[in-house]
């Protein structure tokens, strides 16, 4: 065994809000280098809403994994547009593993039933991520029942004894579900982002 590690989970007592904050301790004798790749499943069927951040290595604001590990950076989807700033993800793509360099910081991903799920995570663009496209995150969307909302957290190389930390803040409020996905308020939802999960 060479780390250990520790999740901590903090309710607010009076709104949605939910500090995961998950430790990485090393417990062995050397070096170790990792990285938080968070892994929520939402329920299928969603639209992402993901702030864009200039600059971008992505010309198209992401990316898409395709077969024999193959990494598309200018995919074209129709499930995927850019709009005033923003990507949405209106239904599944061909491929359903994207990922994003945003450094925005924060994502929501708007449900069937009513209600939109907000998270909000740490960016360092001054340091490496491990993925070997450099994402700050990552949306695993198949076409089925769930939806995978992933922060990646950057490279963390911990000494003997030490140990890294990594917190995402998870929010939940009501939201109707628009009729047409190509019609989503983007910047509403910003403002109310802002608003809520300050």
């Amino acid at each position: 065994m060479s780390v250990q590690l520790i999740r901590e989970f903090t309710l607010d007592p009076t709104t949605s809000r939910l500090d995961c904050k998950q430790t990485i301790k090393n417990i062995s004798q050397s070096a170790k280098e990792y990285c938080h790749w968070s892994r929520t499943f939402a329920l299928g069927g969603g639209i992402c809403v993901i702030p864009l951040s200039e600059p971008s290595r992505f010309p198209n604001g992401y990316v898409m994994y395709e077969p024999e590990s193959n990494i598309n950076f200018r995919p074209v989807d129709k499930q995927i547009v850019r709009q005033d700033g923003f990507l949405l993800i209106t239904g599944a793509p061909k491929q359903p593993k994207l990922g994003m360099d945003t450094s925005a910081g924060w994502f929501a991903y708007l449900m069937k039933n009513n209600l939109m799920f907000v998270k909000r995570f740490p960016v360092d663009t001054d340091r490496p991520y491990n993925e070997v496209a450099g994402l700050t995150m990552s949306i695993w969307y198949p076409d089925g029942p769930m939806c995978e909302l992933e922060p990646i957290g950057p490279r963390e190389k911990i000494e003997p004894g030490k140990s890294a930390s990594f917190t995402e803040t998870w929010y939940v409020m009501p939201r109707s579900f628009p009729k047409d996905p190509s019609a989503v308020p983007v910047k509403e939802i910003a403002e109310a982002v802002e608003k809520y999960t300050k």
